[in-house]
């Protein structure tokens, strides 16, 4: 029997101290700056992402029939509770370099608030 993709997903509590990484440099990968300041963006938007897909998901949960996309959900649910932290305290990081990045972090929190009521 063909095992399904999310049969083995562990829910991981990754914690990065950031106040440790030397230099707290915004442009961490010295290969490719392009790509560390591409994911510095994307990671303003991530974490309220994440926490607006937590919301929808909880939402419906009770509705589904299916009991293995229920367990997938609640994996996805506990996987994306514990992933967006990180991306917030490195925000929290950035904005002590770059200020105007606490008002792009604002909307887009206020962005997917205002997405699922």
């Amino acid at each position: 029997m063909a095992s399904h993709p999310m049969d083995e997903i562990p829910v991981r509590q990754l914690r990065f101290e950031f106040g440790a990484i030397e230099g707290r440099n915004p442009v961490w990968s010295h290969s490719n700056p392009d790509f560390a300041m591409f994911i510095n963006a994307l990671g303003v938007h991530v974490p309220h992402f994440e926490r607006f897909l937590v919301r929808v998901m909880r939402a419906y949960r009770d509705g589904l029939l299916d009991r293995q996309l229920l367990d997938d959900v609640q994996v996805i649910i506990g996987q994306e509770s514990h992933h967006a932290i990180n991306f917030i305290n490195w925000t929290q990081e950035l904005v002590t370099k770059y200020s105007e990045i606490a008002d792009l972090d604002h909307e887009a929190g206020r962005f997917f608030d205002n997405s699922f009521r």
